[in-house]
């Protein structure tokens, strides 16, 4: 029997549930490692050992693919940051639990090769690029400005546009994540641990974001 049909036969024993994950990991790493143009479905299928045409029961192509792998990877990430958000409460803590989840999410071994396969390769699948435009970073920043609105709403927060605002807070945070995915390149970085540099980013936002007139109060109470 050929490992192709092993593979195959393997696959019969699962539930389809447990069989599209394997695929969708096996295709992340890939893709992280060729990039979306290389990437060839007989090597998903290989890491997945499952035949080539085992994918296809699940997926009608790449794109099909990558769509699915973006959306499971993406909903599993926003469920965390509405998890340890919430939508009551102060939105000084609020923002403080959703810039960790955040940041945990783009800690995730494998991002920081998927961001540059987003820069480098998307502007070549312009559907894909639309898809990534409006279930990933769109969300991720329309979440971030509900945050935002809330504090500024209460006056937590400097009045501001919430979308520029929130566009700032994302990118700051990604930003430090790829440097961190690549300290070989940004040496300083070594001797912090991610927990010191999230706090730092978390210290930059909340200076940049309190209005004057509470370190007042902050000074007064000192």
């Amino acid at each position: 029997m050929s490992r192709d049909s092993e593979g195959a036969d393997e696959g019969r024993c699962r539930r389809p549930d447990e069989r599209a994950e394997e695929i969708i990991a096996a295709a992340e790493t890939v893709f992280a490692r060729d990039g979306l143009a290389r990437a060839r479905m007989e090597e998903i299928a290989r890491q997945a050992s499952v035949s080539k045409g085992t994918i296809y029961l699940y997926f009608s192509g790449k794109d099909d693919l990558f769509r699915t792998m973006v959306r499971s990877r993406m909903e599993k990430a926003l469920e965390g940051l509405s998890t340890s958000t919430g939508t009551d409460g102060p939105a000084g803590p609020r923002l403080r639990r959703f810039t960790r989840a955040l940041w945990e999410h783009l800690r995730r071994p494998l991002f920081v090769d998927m961001y540059r396969l987003v820069l480098g390769e998307l502007h070549q699948f312009p559907e894909l690029a639309a898809f990534y435009s409006r279930e990933v970073a769109g969300r991720i920043r329309a979440s971030t400005a509900r945050i935002l609105k809330d504090g500024m709403d209460d006056g937590s927060f400097v009045p501001a546009d919430p979308d520029v605002a929130a566009r700032m807070v994302v990118g700051l945070l990604i930003q430090h994540a790829v440097w961190r995915g690549r300290q070989e390149l940004f040496p300083r970085l070594a001797g912090e641990t991610d927990e010191e540099m999230l706090g730092h980013i978390q210290d930059f936002i909340e200076a940049a974001l309190t209005p004057k007139s509470h370190d007042t109060e902050k000074e007064h109470r000192t």
